[in-house]
């Protein structure tokens, strides 16, 4: 087991991002991107909205391997669903269980490292001993030849997106959570980027949030 979620309600009340600035504000070390964790998830109450009251109500799942795609318009709560598994976000009731898995999130925003080139944001989140080749591997499947020096300014939009998705696979967490991971990447471009991403999450549990179904054979689709 992976993950598991029990009755999580959360409050629609304009503080969902609060947990998000807490997280910025420890952007100098890799908690960010090593949270606690999960994979295969089955969604047995899904999620309402009402502007009145609740974002979320009452969502139990347990998660195993495989790809977990969340859809939904916007305000739906995929987002700070993905936050409170993540931990950033705590819900007001209910409890979330991770079972001691290490977790990575790549956020809707890239949130590269400014005063880092492109490279050093990848290693920013490696152990000392991580081998060069892992690297040069990683960033010739992302196909970010001769970016390495560049810093996040210098980068396209598609760029700093797949710099943001290598630096959190290089984490090699069991959970990797992804908002919408794709947004600014053509779709041939996209496709391939989720091959990466499957292969090498084929052990663990990829959590896809979007607004629109991506063409990705997923295992569970949960449609908020």
């Amino acid at each position: 087991m992976f993950l598991e979620l029990k009755n999580i309600n959360k409050s629609y009340n304009g503080n969902a991002e609060c947990g998000t600035r807490n997280a910025e504000r420890r952007t100098k070390n890799s908690s960010e991107f090593r949270i606690p964790n999960i994979t295969a998830l089955c969604l047995s109450e899904q999620s309402e909205l009402n502007k009145n009251s609740s974002l979320l109500n009452n969502i139990s799942t347990s998660a195993n391997k495989g790809i977990l795609q969340i859809t939904g318009e916007s305000g739906k709560g995929k987002t700070t669903l993905l936050k409170i598994i993540a931990g950033i976000l705590k819900p007001d009731r209910g409890e979330v269980n991770t079972f001691n898995k290490k977790i990575a999130i790549v956020f809707q925003e890239n949130r590269l490292i400014p005063w880092m080139n492109m490279l050093e944001n990848i290693k920013f989140v490696m152990g000392n001993n991580y081998p060069d080749d892992k690297i040069n591997d990683l960033i010739s499947k992302m196909e970010l030849n001769d970016s390495e020096n560049k810093y996040p300014h210098e980068l396209s939009g598609g760029m700093c997106r797949r710099a943001a998705i290598a630096r959190a696979l290089a984490s090699e967490p069991d959970i990797l959570l992804l908002d919408e991971p794709l947004n600014g990447l053509d779709s041939d471009l996209a496709d391939k980027i989720m091959k990466i991403i499957s292969g090498k999450m084929k052990n663990g549990l990829t959590v896809l949030v979007s607004h629109q179904a991506v063409d990705i054979q997923a295992e569970y689709l949960i449609e908020l």
